[in-house]
């Protein structure tokens, strides 16, 4: 269908708005002043989030100006598109002329969808009163609701008192100010679209069984209930009350509820006849677990009486057990033990159709959140894993074991692992130890192919609040999970026609690491990355590089100096960050783009220098970035060393105060080094500098290159013992970050560069090729990249396609090179990247985790074979499960401020904290407590430090030099 409406009508309905309200229209999330024959113009954009400017006030979404707009428009509307209700349908009339669907819900309803209970499939949502308390992005208001959404909304819950309803939350009958309460905001939306039906639920599993007990056990405390129900819910504007006992249990419940649920609908249909009202509804939120239907539901009986059975078809598997299990599956997976596979929809759909509920009045309860576990270990990460508990609370659900849709996006797009169960038809991710079973939009779709094979009534989700309402935690569709569901049953498309996000694709291109900072270079031509692919691989930190200095201020680079241009790389940079919250921006000042000269002037005074820092923190903040990297290449002599750490240390001072002074998180500083040991250990004051800046980001590639008249690789782990001059024999990334640490780096603070490039030369004969081989210069420019020396990985790749391209792994480096001909080149690979960053490794240095110069230069198009990004995705696979805890700036907490007796005490006072520094010369092994954190210790081999953490639940005594039960250290026992 287009999307667009007669111009006639446009034109008509926008006179109309003008002369009634002299208004503009506000649509959600912008303003935009509608102009007359405007060729975009829909004039039902206003319909449901329209408000009007008078010369007093702008209404936004007041129930009052609301009703008013709606109802003055709507009359004028019928009038000046009754020649167009004809219109109304998915395929248009003959002569093309067709309005979106929203404009036919407005003037003429929904033709085709019966939103009723009276036939059609359903949509059933749940909406809970206690979402609204939720912080943040989880915060979820009526507001939030979209009355076309769902064909029957369920306020969740109400209560009882003296065997009568009663409101649950304080605001539900009005808020504080006197305003419409919840329930009367909820049920607003049926003058917005008249085929909506809104439920009013009963019970919960917060409720318990006890006044469902009392209430149903004698005939007056259940006519007392059955007879003040309608009278209720007619007053309070519902259509219908949905039981929700959790649950009934023995042949006392079990006869009391059927009961219940009869003298229910009987009353439903007298008040109906007596008032000539449509009948109130009758639904029950009804378990799938066998023996709990088995023992607490006369299913033939009910199903004389409910309208529908809301299918509860999920939490089949939890935090209560103990090993993984997906909460909703389509169906279980064939490796169960026999119980375990009656725990899956299909078959609790099939239990409950022999049972007796006909397929006509079964609604598939369908999760919008997660079930979480804490697995046990992190080699053992599959179905029926073992585990120790569930999953850690969400940022804004705050349960544990529970994540809603948002939250669970936002781990994957944090860098969890996505996998798809075939068997299950269900996904689940892995996220160090954390576990998740939940649906995406690949497994709503088939359950909706399930619900149309069997003829179910339709679904039901639970809940509404935890689907992603906002987009921001997905960075899809509106309501992703619902609007998919709606699609499958109903026939409406998104209103954006937004896309499903396909979670297997962005595994093979997304990377995250400890602290793994991705660089976006000034690339272009051919072989770039569009800034979508390159940048949305999640990860902690990222740095814009480079800017550059224009009278002594800070300008980003040239492509982005456009920064309102959407599509600009900065623009679309921030609109990382808000689907991700961990995502740090940082700009880097540098490189290629600032020399020597323009950093000396810089620093030649302090009231220079001083200026520009300040300025800088301005532009920063403006900018909405995150912090800045320092990558002046590079300082040479006594006055460049000593300007260096004069300008990190203004840097952290300015932004130390400023943050202090505003009340706000402290920009980031991080260093770019060198990966030469000589320049480290004589241009850098490393002890100081490392003192100020939160990271430093070792170079270490680039360290051999046509100078020397022989191939060299550019980036070897180890070095190349027969190497002469005799200092070649330390040009490696080992000598580097040892040299660092030496040098007086805290290694927690060190990354290690990784390049996603090689370094290429001309061979002087093709007859010497191993390393050591002369050389003629550079090798042929590679044909995206254009500069000869240099060739991206995705150019590499195709040199390894080539017939006779032969490829070499040196074993004493640990990377590999490659030859064709003259052609010579020396890079990279997942191997030799996984050696880089082997746990083992980066154990014995205790570093802090590694960078990557440049995500557009791997193979970010999959061209490899290998998917897309693969050199990152090796390295976010060898980072899996390795965490650093920075001891520089961390978390204060109270001593004392534990939140329950018997709880481990992570941190104590940063203030009062000593570092641990390591002065024994001979080389010996000691062992020392970690003064922030309980559940680590310093383990020093001579003066390296190395930061160790103890195994799950224990802390460390220092006393005993082992790690041992809380209870035993008193210090971390509160």
């Amino acid at each position: 269908m287009q999307d667009v409406a007669p111009p006639h009508t446009a034109r008509k309905t926008l006179q109309l708005l003008q002369e009634l309200f002299g208004c503009r229209v506000i649509s959600k999330g912008s303003e935009k002043q509608w102009v007359p024959h405007s060729p975009d113009l829909n004039p039902l954009d206003f319909w449901f989030w329209g408000a009007c400017k008078d010369s007093d006030s702008v209404y936004h979404n007041k129930p009052g100006s609301l009703q008013e707009l709606r109802l003055s428009v709507e009359q004028y509307v019928r009038e000046v598109t009754a020649d167009t209700a004809e219109s109304c349908s998915l395929t248009g009339p003959e002569d093309g002329r067709v309005v979106t669907c929203r404009l036919c819900r407005f003037c003429c309803g929904d033709v085709g969808v019966n939103h009723g209970a009276e036939g059609g499939r359903k949509v059933v949502c749940y909406y809970t009163n206690w979402s609204q308390y939720r912080p943040g992005l989880g915060k979820f208001l009526p507001d939030n609701l979209d009355p076309f959404l769902c064909t029957h909304i369920v306020f969740a819950f109400s209560s009882m008192s003296e065997n009568r309803l009663s409101p649950f939350e304080e605001n539900d009958l009005a808020m504080p100010d006197g305003g419409p309460g919840l329930y009367e905001q909820v049920t607003a939306f049926k003058q917005v679209n008249p085929k909506l039906r809104v439920l009013l639920a009963l019970g919960g599993w917060s409720f318990g069984t006890k006044k469902f007990r009392d209430m149903t056990r004698n005939r007056y405390n259940r006519r007392t209930f059955v007879y003040s129900v309608a009278p209720y819910l007619r007053d309070k504007n519902f259509d219908g009350l949905d039981l929700d006992w959790e649950y009934p249990k023995g042949a006392t419940d079990k006869n009391n509820f059927a009961q219940l649920c009869r003298e229910l609908r009987e009353s439903f249909e007298e008040e109906a006849e007596q008032s000539g009202l449509q009948r109130l509804l009758l639904t029950a939120a009804v378990p799938v677990g066998p023996d709990t239907v088995r023992r607490g539901y006369d299913v033939r009986e009910l199903a004389r009486h409910l309208d529908l059975f809301h299918l509860m078809a999920y939490d089949f598997h939890g935090q209560w057990e103990s090993q993984t299990g997906h909460h909703s599956p389509l169906n279980a997976p064939l490796r169960d033990v026999a119980h375990r596979r009656q725990l899956s929809v299909n078959a609790s759909v099939q239990m409950w159709m022999d049972m007796g509920a006909p397929a006509h009045k079964i609604v598939l309860g369908v999760p919008t959140y997660g079930r979480s576990f804490t697995l046990a270990t992190t080699t053992n990460t599959g179905v029926n894993a073992p585990t120790r508990g569930g999953g850690a609370p969400g940022p804004f659900t705050n349960e544990e074991g529970i994540l809603a849709y948002y939250e669970i996006c936002q781990r994957l797009l944090s860098g969890a692992v996505y996998i798809w169960d075939y068997e299950m038809s269900a996904p689940y991710l892995v996220d160090g130890d954390q576990w998740v079973g939940f649906d995406d939009e690949r497994s709503v779709r088939m359950k909706m192919d399930f619900v149309k094979e069997l003829g179910l009534a339709g679904a039901m989700v639970w809940a509404v609040d935890m689907d992603d309402f906002t987009t921001a935690g997905c960075q899809g569709a509106v309501y992703p999970l619902i609007t998919a569901i709606r699609e499958e049953l109903l026939g409406v498309a998104r209103p954006d026609l937004a896309p499903d996000i396909n979670w297997s694709e962005w595994l093979r291109r997304r990377f995250s690491a400890t602290s793994l900072i991705g660089r976006d270079s000034d690339l272009a031509g051919v072989g770039s990355a569009p800034v979508t692919l390159t940048l949305t691989s999640a990860r902690t930190w990222f740095g814009l590089a480079f800017a550059g200095l224009s009278q002594d201020r800070l300008q980003l680079p040239s492509p982005d100096q456009r920064r309102s241009d959407p599509d600009s790389d900065y623009q679309q940079l921030l609109r990382l960050k808000e689907v991700n919250a961990d995502l740090k921006i940082l700009v880097s000042l540098g490189g290629s783009v600032v020399d020597n000269e323009q950093f000396r002037e810089l620093t030649s005074s302090d009231y220079r220098m001083n200026t520009f820092v300040y300025d800088t923190v301005d532009s920063i903040r403006r900018l909405r970035l995150d912090g800045l990297e320092l990558a002046w290449e590079y300082p040479s002599g006594n006055e460049d060393r000593d300007a260096y750490s004069r300008l990190v240390k203004e840097f952290r001072l300015a932004f130390n105060s400023e943050a202090s002074a505003n009340e706000r998180a402290r920009l980031l500083l991080t260093a770019s080094l060198p990966g030469f040991p000589a320049d480290l250990q004589n241009e850098y004051n490393i002890r100081e500098i490392s003192e100020h800046v939160d990271l430093l980001n070792l170079l270490a590639f680039d360290l051999h290159d046509t100078l020397v008249d022989v191939v060299r690789h550019g980036a070897p782990l180890f070095p190349l013992q027969s190497a002469t001059p005799q200092e070649q024999r330390y040009l490696s990334v080992d000598d580097a970050a040892r040299t660092l640490l030496e040098e007086g780096a805290a290694p927690e603070k060190i990354l290690i560069g990784l390049a996603t490039y090689g370094r290429s030369f001309t061979l002087k004969s093709q007859d010497q090729y191993d390393i050591d081989a002369p050389h003629l210069g550079a090798g042929k420019a590679g044909k995206y990249t254009g500069d000869p020396g240099f060739a991206a990985y995705f150019e590499i790749c195709e040199l390894l396609d080539q017939e006779n391209t032969t490829l070499v792994w040196d074993a004493e480096q640990q990377v590999p090179f490659a030859f064709n001909g003259d052609y010579w080149v020396g890079f990279d690979d997942e191997k030799s990247l996984e050696k880089k960053v082997q746990v083992e490794w980066l154990r014995e240095l205790g570093l802090g985790g590694v960078s990557i110069w440049s995500a557009d230069l791997d193979d970010f198009s999959g061209a490899c074979g290998g998917g897309r990004y693969p050199l990152m995705s090796a390295v976010r696979e060898a980072l899996r499960g390795y965490r650093v805890r920075y001891t520089y700036d961390g978390v204060t907490v109270t001593p004392g401020a534990s939140s329950r007796p018997g709880a481990i005490l992570p941190l104590t006072a940063v203030g009062a904290a000593e570092p641990v520094t390591c002065t024994d010369g001979d080389n010996d092994v000691t062992y020392h407590r970690d003064p922030l954190d309980c559940r680590h210790y310093y383990l020093c081999q001579g003066r390296v430090r190395h930061r160790m953490p103890c195994p799950s639940g224990l802390v460390f005594n220092e006393e005993q030099s082992v790690c041992d039960w809380p209870e035993n250290v008193e210090r971390c026992w509160g």
